[in-house]
């Protein structure tokens, strides 16, 4: 169970996020799998720099014990923000709520805040405490500091009050990032291209009925073809049949090409989600779409080419065979 859920976040580490936020994502698996996905999810952003905030309701024990950092709401305001384990149990007994040996501490903390007959306002306890305190100082200095330099850490105390040029934020989208060049992506254009063949093409070659409409199309306009332009007279009026003809094939070729594009519209949402996220380069998916087109064409073009060019009777010579099917694939 949960497939969606667990390729939705394995698509998310993808490209080496710096920071990943995943709401609830054990819901719907049992135990063993939840365990397992949040184990795998820590394990592989361990020591590369990112991180990892996740809203679970009610976790195991197991997974209480990943949380390296723990944050809990009560209507919308925090009641507890610090290290994991014991330490909001700590907390807690120095409210007056003691904790019990040996019972789940994810289990008390949510018997505990939801008690109604608490008479505690945990929000306004936490907001008065030196903790609190302490990190609203520290949370203020890193914004300055992100504000006014583009390198953080490097301003001092002192300079962080100084007047001085700010940085404006915004939200930027992805085809704009890409021109500018400040997206960062995990893998170089030919992995990329590597990866988008494998993923989107290699499946659709083990799709028979796939490979057929591509190519059955161009070879059954070619059988038609034939049948009403076979062994044209080599006169005058053969001639501008030919011709006309000819300009026909072309055109037709070009008129056929727009069968990729409803490929292409159907996947058209998945491609802006994946490019908002710094999957791959635009560039990449254009080669990718180039290099899957290529087999499908060339092979169209061949076998319209062999049907047509013999039974019209054409310039019955190997170059001119050859530049009328490059014409036709090329187009």
């Amino acid at each position: 169970g949960g497939e969606r859920k667990r390729v939705a976040i394995s698509m998310g580490l993808l490209y080496n996020p710096r920071a990943i936020f995943l709401d609830e994502p054990t819901t719907g698996l049992d135990s063993a799998m939840a365990s397992e996905v949040m184990h795998i999810v820590k394990g592989q952003l361990q020591g590369l720099g990112c991180t990892l905030v996740v809203t679970i309701h009610q976790p195991s024990p197991v997974i209480f014990e990943l949380l390296d950092k723990l944050i809990l709401l009560k209507a919308g305001r925090i009641i507890y923000m610090g290290p994991g384990g014991m330490d909001p149990c700590k907390v807690f007994a120095d409210l007056g709520y003691p904790y019990r040996q040996g019972y789940n501490i994810a289990e008390f903390l949510l018997e505990t805040v939801t008690d109604k007959a608490a008479k505690c306002d945990f929000a306004a306890e936490y907001e008065s405490s030196k903790q609190a305190k302490t990190q609203l100082q520290e949370a203020n200095a890193i914004w300055e500091d992100f504000l006014h330099q583009t390198k953080p850490g490097s301003l001092s105390a002192s300079e962080r009050n100084t007047d001085g040029p700010r940085r404006k934020i915004s939200v930027t989208l992805a085809q704009e990032a890409e021109q500018k060049s400040l997206l960062y992506y995990a893998n170089s254009p030919l992995r990329e291209v590597w990866v988008l063949l494998r993923y989107r093409v290699a499946v659709k070659w083990r799709m028979g009925w796939f490979i057929a409409s591509k190519l059955v199309i161009p070879i059954l306009v070619g059988g038609v073809y034939s049948s009403f332009f076979n062994n044209l007279p080599k006169n005058f009026w053969g001639s501008f049949t030919t011709a006309g003809l000819l300009f026909v094939t072309v055109a037709l070729a070009g008129f056929l090409s727009i069968a990729p594009l409803e490929d292409f519209k159907g996947e058209w949402p998945l491609v802006l989600r994946q490019r908002q996220d710094a999957y791959y380069r635009s560039s990449s998916y254009v080669l990718e779409k180039i290099l899957q087109e290529l087999p499908y064409g060339l092979m169209g073009a061949l076998g319209f080419g062999i049907i047509t060019y013999f039974v019209i009777g054409l310039k019955m010579t190997p170059y001119a065979f050859f530049f009328y099917v490059l014409s036709s694939f090329v187009v």
